[in-house]
């Protein structure tokens, strides 16, 4: 496994890590997998976990470039009038360019997570040569069913029932939290746009994964919410989804993040096992 930092795009703002296998170890005609950053977290990702994948993908024969979008990291801000979300798209763009004129890779796997969903998403239906993502705690609509576990279910669990009781108790100056500014707003495509960019992504053969954890669970608590939220069985047998209740949203914890990171390259493994010439 050889590992490498570069700097590319325009005016070589981007900065990144190219993690390859060793060249008698390398997938013949394997798509290269490209990841950004996790809110406010480098390159590295979230408790480190972009490099485990990384690593964990070279030894099963993929190359991996993990890079700080612009103004976050060690990559310099875009100077212009585009919003985050719109610079964050052309830094994958940019991204996939480099991979091209470096290794000659035409085929690409994203992987996203939490805000980084954004632009992983948008790309992944709008750019051909995405051939796989994968959307860590991505977006969630709530169902009937979501509402009822939530709202109600929660209350019964001894956790649940010790939070509720907990509220019900007199509030002293030290609980009472002042109202702040907001600083950071993320906007959810609607919920029928999503299905479309789905079927889209689909109908090109895109595969996906989506993995969501216990850290969404106000959002997103069983598995099937995923179809029932984007009308019942639509998307059964053709995504991929899984939900883990007992990681926290950032994998905080090794074995869960040790968990995740060899489902996430097993998962890479095993989708684009076959070579193309």
């Amino acid at each position: 496994m050889k590992e490498r930092a570069f700097t590319f795009g325009t005016n070589q703002i981007l900065m990144g890590i190219l993690t390859e296998p060793e060249p008698a170890e390398a997938r013949a005609g394997a798509p290269a997998v490209v990841i950004s950053n996790v809110g406010l977290h480098p390159r590295a990702g979230a408790h480190r976990a972009w490099v485990g994948i990384s690593r964990a993908l070279a030894k099963l024969g993929f190359t991996t470039l993990r890079f700080d979008v612009n103004g976050l990291g060690d990559s310099e801000m875009r100077r212009d009038s585009r919003n985050e979300l719109e610079r964050a798209v052309v830094d994958l763009g940019e991204a996939f360019d480099f991979m091209r004129a470096k290794r000659g890779f035409t085929r690409f796997v994203l992987i996203g997570m939490c805000s980084g969903v954004d632009p992983v998403h948008r790309v992944a239906a709008s750019d051909e040569r995405v051939v796989g993502a994968i959307f860590l705690d991505g977006y969630t609509y709530e169902t009937p069913r979501s509402k009822f576990r939530w709202k109600v279910g929660r209350h019964f669990t001894k956790d649940g029932l010790l939070r509720t009781l907990r509220r019900q108790l007199p509030r002293t100056g030290a609980d009472t939290v002042s109202e702040s500014a907001q600083i950071f707003v993320r906007e959810y495509p609607e919920v029928t746009v999503f299905a479309a960019d789905l079927e889209h992504m689909l109908s090109r053969g895109t595969k996906l994964l989506f993995i969501y954890t216990g850290g969404l669970w106000m959002y997103f608590n069983y598995r099937e919410q995923f179809f029932d939220m984007l009308a019942p069985k639509r998307f059964e047998g053709r995504v991929d989804v899984e939900l883990r209740p007992e990681a926290d949203h950032t994998y905080l914890l090794p074995a869960e993040r040790a968990r995740m990171i060899e489902r996430v390259s097993g998962w890479i493994s095993n989708a684009f096992a076959a070579t193309q010439g």
